[in-house]
């Protein structure tokens, strides 16, 4: 018998078998119960992964599939909001948030910082508990790192490949600018972008004389995810590690958070990630400064 039936919505990322695999092990007591398949024409990743991902959702982890979002929400007491595409986010939350219970949004939020602020618009006037993030955040090698030192200089380096049919760094440019503001918080006031056929270096300054550089590189061999730390106290240099992965790290602070129903991102921080993003696709295009305004 399980203690919290959890439901999906949007089968068409690698996500979803990746979250059944942790919590629908044998007498689980959190196991993804409930799906709606979703899915959308506007993005290749979408249309052309979930037939496949419904599936095996289905027949490998026995889930429930069901014909919309208020049957998955009528029947389960917590949501993973999946959907691959984060234009659908908006859309998808405002359903969700009629039910008042917990949802956790996968990257990115959203695809614009307007969604974004109309997601937790909605999240605090319909009392519905929302957090969203990357699996980065929590990776081994980076989740808490520098906690304990004041840094002043905070370098990261990522994949970010640019897909056709999605807007920019929201795509993979996300997992970078998690690991930022999970090491210098909110606060990132302005930043340009210098972007080169192979890379991004995107310059960004931080409230209290502190600086972040993110990497996002574009090469056939992209590094792993990678951080350097300048403190006055020294030089911090870490790598993401893959064991465990990073899902299987971050799945207790999501059911924390069914349970609490309190977010362990605040808000502030979630709209300045979404500013971001959307400052770096803008400067990508001009070279000029943005300022993050929230």
């Amino acid at each position: 018998m399980s203690d919290m039936k959890i439901g999906m919505i949007g089968l068409d990322t690698s996500h979803c078998p990746t979250f059944a695999r942790i919590l629908n092990k044998r007498r689980s007591k959190t196991p993804v119960t409930y799906a709606y398949k979703g899915g959308t024409k506007a993005f290749s990743h979408s249309i052309n992964r979930v037939d496949k991902f419904t599936k095996q959702l289905r027949k490998k982890y026995d889930v429930n599939m069901l014909k919309s979002i208020e049957d998955v929400a009528d029947k389960s007491d917590a949501i993973l909001l999946t959907s691959v595409d984060g234009r659908q986010h908006l859309e998808q939350f405002e359903i969700l948030s009629k039910y008042q219970k917990p949802v956790y949004i996968d990257k990115p939020l959203a695809c614009s910082l307007e969604d974004a602020k109309k997601i937790i618009h909605l999240s605090e006037k319909t009392k519905t508990p929302m957090f969203s993030c990357s699996s980065l955040r929590y990776y081994n090698g980076i989740y808490q790192i520098g906690k304990d030192k004041d840094i002043k200089i905070a370098e990261v380096y990522g994949k970010v490949p640019i897909m056709e049919d999605y807007p920019g760094y929201f795509w993979y440019g996300v997992h970078s600018a998690e690991i930022l503001f999970s090491i210098l918080g909110a606060g990132c006031e302005q930043l340009q972008v210098a972007s080169y056929e192979n890379f991004d270096l995107v310059t960004a300054n931080w409230s209290g004389e502190r600086i972040g550089l993110l990497y996002g590189m574009r090469y056939k061999t992209s590094a792993d995810w990678s951080v350097k730390l300048f403190s006055d106290d020294g030089v911090i240099d870490s790598i993401a590690k893959n064991k465990p992965s990073g899902f299987e790290l971050m799945v207790p602070h999501i059911l924390d958070f069914f349970k609490s129903k309190k977010s362990p991102i605040n808000n502030q921080e979630m709209l300045e990630i979404m500013a971001y993003l959307e400052a770096v696709n803008k400067s990508r295009e001009n070279g000029e400064a943005i300022q993050i305004l929230v």
